[in-house]
């Protein structure tokens, strides 16, 4: 699909445009890409949607993550709202369903709300499960310990206290967890 300068009759390969954005033409004249033009995903997309679920090491992706990576990259893409709806009618895809908060701060981070999707192919195994739980459990442990590390000098000792026993049940959830997985 192509769009078209209405000054000079250049045409623009619609990859080269992100919604919202604009291209100042050979002619000078600005060419935007208006309105909602795309109401599925393109094979492009869809291989690389394919491919990131298969490599996932948790398995399931925020779909709020997959559309920005992919957007970043430069796919043409429907509004988020159709894509998500595009991958809804998709019977590939396993959902889970998460709260929708709109929070940039934490998605700047990595942290997504909303759905996340998983290939139905694509089984998770007993170890498959131990891996991440524990690597989840890990991560747990090790932000309460840079909490710790960085706490503020007007902490009460209560508040100490508190952070201190809510990382040897971290410890202890994670021990847990492991002799679950040996039985």
């Amino acid at each position: 699909m192509a769009i078209v300068c209405k000054v000079c009759g250049k045409e623009y390969d619609i990859s080269l445009f992100q919604f919202g954005k604009k291209i100042k033409c050979e002619c000078g004249n600005i060419v935007e890409l208006k309105g909602k033009v795309l109401n599925k995903i393109s094979k492009e997309a869809e291989d690389k949607i394919l491919e990131m679920l298969n490599e996932a090491e948790d398995f399931y992706l925020p779909v709020k993550k997959i559309y920005k990576e992919l957007n970043n990259a430069g796919y043409p893409l429907p509004e988020y709202k159709d894509f998500l709806n595009c991958l809804k009618k998709d019977k590939r895809f396993e959902w889970a369903e998460f709260e929708e908060k709109e929070d940039k701060e934490l998605e700047e981070l990595g942290y997504y709300s909303g759905p996340r999707i998983k290939l139905k192919a694509r089984k998770i195994t007993k170890e498959d499960m131990e891996r991440i739980v524990l690597k989840h459990a890990q991560n747990v442990i090790d932000n309460l310990v840079k909490a710790y590390e960085h706490r503020p000098e007007d902490l009460s000792s209560e508040e100490e206290d508190r952070l201190i026993e809510l990382m040897i049940r971290a410890k202890k959830l994670k021990e847990e967890i492991i002799k679950i997985f040996k039985k």
